[in-house]
């Protein structure tokens, strides 16, 4: 009996060695080759570079200082396109060109940098690269540079790019997309609204948009949100675009000609023959928002969205008592007619 016993654990022991020999050497590595790097990986360079790895900045690296770009404006004004237009721009003359979404950047500072005291936008301006951020209010400032409030000048910012709209239009194409959060007159009277992230997250409900004064607290808020970034970057820190005149049509005539004129002021670019302006135009009017049936939300290159272009609807009743209400409002007035929409 104890010799059976003892042979049916030799079976068992034997079994078990096999299993765990087989998954050793036949099951498939973890671990990536070449390994998949973070910043923990790249620190290991930073005193003194081993024999075998050396690197050096080139000669005319910082001969010129490659710029940084803003491009800012509230959300539904057309702030997308003009991101584009600009790092396009931008690539065209530099490939090494960095862009992307002020969250996104942030992600990459953190996961690749090996400076843990830089801010965001030093890590990133420490590459040597021309850099361009999209970003829509000033919460998205104090992610990329810190909480330190700074004028743009102190923070290395060479261009700052705003679009603005119509407000009507704006709060209209808002509500339309659904994003727009419930805003109330204490909100407004705030000393940190629009400086800091909004804490009020419910929508609009259908209730809340058949009440005319709703639109109008709406209104307020993005002008007040406007403000904000005038207020930080001064009325002359910026280059203003209005959705209005940006062209449906940037290969045309008129569309080149436009582009021409607003690029012109951008750092970091050279001046663009016919052909060049055509070629840049041509990528622009190739820039599609995704289709309704992507699964993924956003185009994390372009930063179009589903639906990012939607086709104007005749207005709603209530639509157009909303609009009303936000013409025969005071502010709201005096902002219309400041702005050349009156």
């Amino acid at each position: 009996m104890a010799r059976v016993t003892s042979d049916w654990l030799r079976f068992f022991a034997g079994f078990f060695l096999g299993i765990a020999l087989t998954s050793l050497f036949l099951t498939p590595r973890l671990k990536s080759f070449p390994p998949i790097l973070n910043n923990s990986h790249f620190r290991v360079y930073d005193s003194g570079f081993p024999k075998e790895f050396s690197c050096e900045d080139d000669g005319d690296a910082h001969d010129e200082k490659p710029p940084l770009v803003l491009v800012m404006g509230l959300p539904r004004t057309g702030s997308t396109i003009v991101y584009n237009m600009i790092r396009k721009a931008l690539e065209a003359d530099n490939p090494n060109t960095l862009s992307g979404y002020v969250s996104d950047l942030v992600s990459t500072a953190k996961t690749f940098s090996t400076d843990d005291s830089a801010s965001a936008a030093l890590a990133l301006k420490s590459m040597g690269v021309p850099l361009v951020v999209k970003l829509h209010l000033m919460p998205h400032i104090y992610q990329m540079f810190g909480s330190v409030q700074r004028a743009p000048s102190e923070l290395g910012i060479d261009k700052i790019i705003c679009t603005s709209r119509d407000v009507r239009m704006q709060v209209l194409s808002n509500i339309r997309m659904g994003w727009s959060s419930m805003v109330y007159e204490e909100n407004l009277l705030e000393e940190n609204f629009c400086l800091e992230e909004f804490q009020n997250t419910r929508l609009l409900s259908p209730s809340d948009l058949k009440d005319p004064k709703t639109w109008v607290l709406q209104a307020r808020a993005q002008i007040r949100c406007l403000d904000k970034i005038k207020d930080w970057a001064g009325r002359d820190g910026i280059q203003w675009i209005r959705t209005e005149d940006i062209p449906h049509k940037f290969a045309d005539a008129q569309g080149r000609a436009w582009l021409k004129q607003e690029l012109e002021p951008l750092p970091g670019t050279r001046q663009r023959s016919e052909s060049e302006l055509e070629i840049l135009a041509t990528l622009l009017d190739g820039i599609k928002p995704l289709q309704c049936s992507s699964t993924v939300a956003v185009n994390p290159s372009t930063h179009m969205h589903r639906g990012h272009i939607r086709t104007s609807a005749a207005l709603q009743e209530y639509e157009r008592a909303g609009i009303d209400a936000i013409e025969a409002d005071p502010d709201c007035s005096t902002w219309l007619s400041q702005h050349g929409y009156t």
